[in-house]
């Protein structure tokens, strides 16, 4: 008895290890190229719906962020200093994000989203899902210097 698993929680069919196909390698390829796109095809709304609700959130903080400094007056003393810092620090990062999101929304509306930066391969669903201002595959991310793997410590959901 063969119990095929469907849904999100299913996994691709494995390849055939049928040696008699007439089906040329490079072809299955090309179908396996095809499924994977077609597999976050499937997920865009998703995320777009996503990115769009952490754009929102994101331009809300950055416009409390941004009227808090404006009524700020002098720092009187070093907790009132350190207070205004940490605000900046947070409007700039909130900036920071709402461009990754930007940048996102522009790559999915051009057809160029979901391949890593590095080396073009597809980025996995599954982290796209986690992540889905994700830049690099999970291979070249392990090869980042910490600068630049923030997208890590922007992500919020």
């Amino acid at each position: 008895m063969e119990v095929v698993i469907t849904g999100p929680l299913a996994s691709p069919p494995a390849p055939s290890l049928d040696r008699t196909s007439t089906t040329n390698p490079g072809d299955q390829m090309a179908h396996a190229h095809t499924a994977a796109r077609d597999r976050l095809t499937d997920h865009l709304p998703v995320l777009r719906a996503t990115l769009n609700q952490q754009r929102r959130f994101r331009l809300q903080q950055l416009a409390e962020l941004e009227a808090e400094i404006d009524r700020a007056t002098a720092p009187t003393n070093a907790a009132d200093t350190a207070r205004h810092e940490v605000t900046i620090k947070l409007a700039a990062a909130a900036r920071q994000v709402l461009a990754d999101i930007d940048e996102t929304l522009t790559l999915i509306t051009t057809g160029r989203y979901g391949r890593c930066r590095r080396c073009h391969a597809e980025i996995p669903v599954h982290l796209l899902q986690i992540i889905p201002t994700s830049r690099w595959c999970l291979n070249c991310r392990q090869h980042l210097t910490p600068p630049v793997c923030v997208e890590m410590t922007h992500a919020r959901f």
